[in-house]
């Protein structure tokens, strides 16, 4: 490569309690080919030596920074190593995962120089528990015929996940304004819808990139969950001021079926402030939209590339007219819950309009209150 005063690729990890795997990590950068990088770590605080892996690691490549993450959150986190990089292009890396073809990044770059893309994409992989490695669908399908690489158009596959899989060119993230969520969770598709419908169009090399690993399952507290739900929206409603309608439907069975259940139940332990979010959105349920989407689905190579979870959309009958609604309402307003802790159709007054209450002044059904929401009553 030609020499340049700026890297070609600044590498973005993120790095708290990673021991066990950060100097896998690191290796799998300092393998690439591609040797005009800047590694930038944000570091948070950590109970193990992931700092001094880091500063060892230093010592013998000057490639390496180091900077304290100074707001809580993975995504102000990942926003601390956009301000502070200076490459041509970015990239994101997770601190216990790491890089699996050594010419990955080098093929990425040329991809994204020669067919004149602000965004490049290769493919991933996943280790599973059991330690075997498996193939994620992110464009393998589109790529059959395409030995080379393929271009894409955001808006014909409007993919919201799997945002490490890309390299960035950064005066144009800076200049759109592409930022992560600074929430606990859901932080990352804030940055990447908006990065890709600012690049329009990205370029996709046939080279295994990423590998991601898997941990165990874990459940979120109630107001991590309130977190999401707000990240959820916010992604729904860029979806439709852009017109990006298969990216609406997307995010709605998200809510509905990937993260519903943690919802639901928070709900039915008590977390209300979660349930007048979720009459919120209801409010703002597009029918038009879904109908649209729904009569020409988006293709399967899409729908498994993204691993949304794509069950039948719930309706409500209404003066003879079927409403989308959501999947967790649904489940609350027909009572299907597992525990019978609450009542749910008696566990409803004043919610709306009132952030402080106690449960035995809920005289109201939740039905009722959902369908006034809806100006349907």
């Amino acid at each position: 490569m030609a020499n340049s005063k700026k890297p070609l690729i600044s590498v973005i990890i993120t790095v708290k309690n990673v021991e066990e795997h950060l100097k896998e990590c690191l290796k799998s950068i300092t393998e690439q080919t591609l040797k005009d990088l800047e590694i930038v770590t944000v570091y948070a605080e950590s109970k193990d030596n992931t700092l001094q892996i880091l500063k060892d690691f230093q010592k013998k490549d000057k490639r390496l920074k180091i900077y304290d993450q100074d707001r809580p959150g993975i995504g102000a986190a990942k926003n601390c190593g956009i301000k502070n990089s200076i490459g041509e292009y970015i990239t994101f890396l997770d601190g216990d995962d790491y890089y699996l073809d050594k010419n990955a990044l080098e093929k990425m770059y040329n991809g994204a120089k020669e067919h004149n893309v602000k965004v490049c994409g290769a493919l991933r992989k996943v280790l599973t528990m059991n330690g075997e490695l498996e193939e994620i669908t992110l464009h393998r399908p589109f790529l059959v015929g395409f030995p080379k690489g393929r271009l894409f158009y955001y808006k014909d596959v409007q993919y919201d996940y799997h945002f490490h899989s890309y390299i960035y060119d950064r005066e144009m993230i800076m200049s759109c304004g592409a930022r992560f969520a600074e929430t606990r969770a859901y932080d990352d598709t804030h940055f990447f819808v908006r990065a890709m419908l600012a690049a329009e169009r990205f370029y996709v090399v046939p080279v295994e990139l990423y590998c991601y690993r898997c941990h165990e399952s874990y459940s979120w507290s109630s107001s991590v969950c309130y977190e999401a739900l707000q990240s959820l929206i916010d992604e729904l409603r860029f979806a439709k001021e852009n017109h990006l309608y298969n990216l609406y439907y997307m995010v709605i069975q998200r809510i509905n079926y990937e993260y519903g259940p943690q919802f639901e139940n928070h709900i039915r332990h008590g977390y209300f402030k979660l349930l007048e979010l979720l009459l919120d959105l209801q409010k703002e349920v597009d029918n038009e939209i879904l109908y649209s989407v729904v009569k020409r689905m988006p293709t399967s190579c899409i729908i498994d590339a993204m691993n949304f979870p794509n069950y039948g959309l719930k309706t409500m009958c209404i003066k003879g007219e079927d409403y989308f609604i959501l999947t967790p309402l649904y489940n609350l307003i027909n009572n299907q819950i597992n525990e019978k802790s609450i009542d749910y159709k008696e566990a409803y007054c004043g919610l709306y309009n009132s952030k402080t209450f106690k449960v035995g002044r809920l005289v109201l059904w939740l039905p009722k209150k959902i369908l006034t929401l809806l100006h349907l009553k």
